[in-house]
């Protein structure tokens, strides 16, 4: 049993970037070392928190170091936040990897307090959304880390930083529209409580939840643009640097992954059953886009954003199985991504890969450890793709079987064109010093960990991964009407 001193570790991990943000607003930009220092100190203290509360956290099922308050009664908002089976293997990305992004940001030229300030606005308003068990403060969190993800993406060292900025503002706006309106549908016939709790015992009927959860689907396609809305599919994503790669790929697109199995399922399970085949060509039409786009770009700074969007979908297609193996795939995929990716992002930072050979040397070994990541047992995606192909198989053969095609497709692209992708470097950064490198060690330890015994990091969430499926994952009306 926690005690009520534990209770209080997810509104610590929250709230404690904030005494950084607070500090470093009184230390002027000059003063570059004290403002890593704080920098430095304040991500450690998180991780730490994380930490005790991994230790504690027994994976019994159901919801842990649950905190609930009312924050605003007059509008049915409250402050409900707490751990699972669902969020606390995720919860380790923004934990492990913000520090990693505080050190690329702590080697720009300039801004760098800046960068600092919005790496902890960001880091607590992930935690926030993986946190929270009430729609509204979910949404906030989700909010409040779009505007820094933009923020961070308007700084960059580059002449296109604004316009790439602003398309990505102007795509997650539309996005947040819809998930702002779906929210909404769904709070007005429970009187407004935004409690997942109050939200499930009073459920939509079938055709509104059908007709929410397309638009829900449709906000989160937005937001992690996961399908081709606009002309240029590499806008968002396009020649982003080593900071954003990390940022945007491994912290900030996750979370609409997550959302889909938070609140989702809980608010409209049998609307996202019933779409679920429909959902799946949204996955694959976005794999097959990528996998398009990465036979014919020469940008080898996008290979990396293509191989994310192709983890989302993937992910994304898991998640309808509405089974415990794809569910499961789906989160043990977004960590093990969000690890891979953060270091490449560090290596190619570091100047170790200077010259066209080193940078296709690196592209060359990427594209051979992604395509071992659909056939070779022991590589690190392997156990994901395999969960997820496993739990669907024996419904949608077709869909898995394009899915696997694609995904070796897009393997190949960048494999034979190798010698005409072009290096690109991160304009007005200082390359990282050599014990920086010594970072990604810890994180090459835990993809190999994962790689080989992926049950490491799915037992403490197995039961909490069959407690929501059972309480969330009805598929008729009868289960709907007897869930809590």
């Amino acid at each position: 049993m926690t005690s009520n001193l534990a209770n209080y570790l997810p509104s610590a991990l929250i709230g404690l970037p904030w005494i950084g943000v607070i500090a470093l607003v009184f230390v002027p930009e000059r003063c570059t070392r004290i403002i890593k220092y704080v920098a430095g100190l304040t991500v450690v203290l998180p991780l730490a928190a994380g930490l005790k509360l991994a230790f504690d956290f027994r994976g019994v099922g159901g919801v842990e170091f649950s905190q609930y308050t009312d924050w605003m009664p007059a509008l049915g908002i409250t402050y409900w936040v707490g751990v699972d089976g669902i969020s606390f293997a995720l919860l380790f990305l923004p934990l492990t990897l913000i520090p990693l992004a505080m050190l690329l940001a702590c080697r720009e030229s300039r801004q760098v307090r800046t960068r600092a300030v919005l790496l902890l606005i960001l880091e607590s308003a992930l935690l926030t959304a993986w946190l929270a068990l009430d729609v509204w403060l979910f949404y906030f969190g989700f909010e409040v880390a779009t505007l820094a993800v933009f923020a961070l993406m308007g700084l960059q060292n580059k002449a296109s930083a604004s316009a790439e900025a602003r398309r990505f503002l102007m795509l997650n706006l539309i996005g947040s529209a819809l998930l702002l309106l779906t929210l909404a549908a769904c709070i007005t016939p429970v009187g407004g409580q935004t409690n997942l709790a109050s939200l499930v015992r009073q459920p939509l009927g079938f055709d509104d939840q059908v007709l929410w959860a397309s638009v829900f689907v449709v906000a989160i396609t937005f937001k992690c643009a996961l399908v081709p809305w606009h002309s240029s599919y590499r806008s968002p994503h396009g020649e982003l640097s080593a900071l954003m790669r990390l940022t945007l790929g491994a912290l900030f697109l996750p979370v609409g992954i997550y959302a889909v199995l938070r609140f989702g399922y809980a608010l409209f399970p049998l609307g996202l059953h019933s779409i679920r085949m429909e959902i799946r060509c949204f996955a694959l039409l976005g794999l097959l886009i990528v996998t398009a786009l990465a036979w014919t770009d020469r940008q080898g700074s996008r290979i990396l954003s293509y191989f994310t969007i192709a983890m989302l979908a993937f992910a994304l297609l898991g998640l309808t199985s509405f089974e415990e193996s794809g569910v499961q795939g789906s989160l043990f995929l977004l960590l093990q991504h969000g690890w891979v990716l953060a270091v490449l992002s560090m290596v190619m930072a570091s100047g170790l890969l200077a010259g066209e050979r080193g940078y296709r040397l690196a592209i060359t070994a990427g594209a051979l450890a992604v395509l071992a990541a659909m056939a070779f047992p022991g590589s690190n995606s392997f156990a994901g793709i395999f969960m997820i192909l496993l739990s669907l198989f024996n419904e949608a053969p077709v869909i898995a079987g394009l899915m696997v095609a694609a995904w070796t497709l897009l393997a190949m692209a960048v494999f034979f064109q190798r010698r005409q992708l072009r290096p690109t470097s991160d304009a007005g950064m200082h390359a990282l010093k050599g014990w920086a490198l010594w970072c990604v060690l810890p994180f090459l330890i835990l993809i190999a960990m994962g790689s080989i015994t992926p049950h490491i990091f799915t037992n403490k969430s197995n039961n909490g991964v069959r407690h929501w499926l059972s309480v969330h994952g009805q598929t008729s009306p009868a289960q709907t009407d007897k869930a809590p």
